[in-house]
């Protein structure tokens, strides 16, 4: 059974029951807090129950299927589904137009945030494969909101700004994340993952099969490009290239 450190096996008896973990495995661009000297794989775990007291991530790197553990996520996470399709919308300013509904797996309390908090990284939150912000976090009832004010293509994902349909992943991007290094000898490769609930086993718990791109090493797409022609008929490409590393602002 695993148990956090300092909680013995008898706290067990104490839970009515073993909640299990639903985790969302991310490969997705660099966080501005994180290094860049790192390819990070970030999770987001929440319980299927009220009793949930959080889990740890293992992974297996052999053909034996022997698991390692590789990060511990004491904290639930914010994580969900929508219940509409994000419309296409502007990039790089506020879209004061669209709205998003979320319906959440665990009972969330998000809070709307200032123009300038959510340009600092307040509110970010994947959809799908794109990045977003909001300002405004309407409660509709428990455990749904409305989100408005958005920031739409964040850190590099306004490739993924369109296509979007009802029913895709939503998850907070805050604190709560575990950050996980891959080394270069994991990349592209498929691993298994499992999430062991406070008080269950390792072979209790059902596989996730997942491959790990290093899509936190990945330039962003440069911006500006510019060709201009000369009177000998060469071609002059320029562009502005974006950072990974830095502020919200440079995204």
């Amino acid at each position: 059974f695993y148990h956090p450190p300092g909680e013995s096996a008898n706290t067990q008896a104490e839970y009515q029951s073993i909640a299990d973990t639903r985790i969302e495995l991310m490969d997705i661009p660099l966080l501005p807090a994180d290094s860049v000297e790192n390819a990070y794989l970030y999770a987001a775990c929440c319980g299927l129950h009220e009793n949930w007291r959080g889990a740890a991530l293992f992974r297996a790197d052999s053909q034996e299927g022997e698991y390692a553990r590789i990060a511990d996520t004491p904290t639930t996470s914010a994580i969900g589904a929508t219940l509409d399709a994000l419309p296409t919308g502007a990039h790089c300013v506020f879209d004061e137009v669209n709205t998003l509904t979320v319906s959440f797996i665990n009972l969330v309390e998000l809070s709307s945030a200032t123009a300038s908090a959510v340009l600092n990284g307040a509110n970010a939150a994947l959809v799908g494969n794109e990045i977003i912000q909001f300002t405004t976090a309407t409660l509709l009832e428990p455990g749904k909101y409305q989100l408005s004010g958005l920031l739409r293509g964040r850190l590099g994902t306004e490739y993924a700004m369109s296509g979007h349909t009802a029913g895709e992943r939503f998850i907070l991007l805050d604190g709560t994340l575990a950050r996980i290094p891959v080394a270069p000898s994991l990349f592209h490769l498929a691993r298994s993952y499992k999430a062991v609930s406070i008080g269950a086993t390792l072979d209790a718990t059902a596989p996730q099969a997942f491959t790990y791109h290093a899509q936190s090493l990945k330039p962003y797409a440069p911006a500006h490009i510019n060709a201009t022609r000369d009177m000998s008929g060469n071609i002059a490409i320029q562009w502005v290239r974006r950072s990974r590393k830095g502020s919200w602002q440079d995204n």
